[in-house]
């Protein structure tokens, strides 16, 4: 099973401040996940299933605006080893 939220909230009230993967069967060892602003720029980026995006660039210097994100994700399957690539998008509102 695999949760992918579709909208979240990083104002600093701890309910959903951050989006990220949520799975029981995600393999840590194939794992990527970008996100892109309207340019198509990649904003966030990781290889570490754990790591969420709460709303910072990916130089880490500010935080983007409020709007709708383009995501990209390559991951695997523990148990039966599929691989999968998926897509979709992020609201983020302050």
């Amino acid at each position: 099973t695999l949760f992918i939220p579709n909208c979240f909230t990083p104002n600093g009230d701890n309910i959903n401040d951050a989006m990220g993967f949520v799975g029981t069967d995600l393999d840590e060892d194939f794992f990527e996940f970008t996100v892109f602003n309207r340019w198509g720029y990649p904003v966030f980026h990781t290889t570490d299933p754990s790591e969420h995006w709460q709303g910072e660039s990916d130089d880490g210097e500010y935080y983007v605006p409020n709007g709708i994100y383009m995501w990209s994700a390559k991951i695997r399957s523990k148990s039966t080893g599929e691989k999968k690539e998926l897509t979709g998008s992020i609201t983020m509102a302050r």
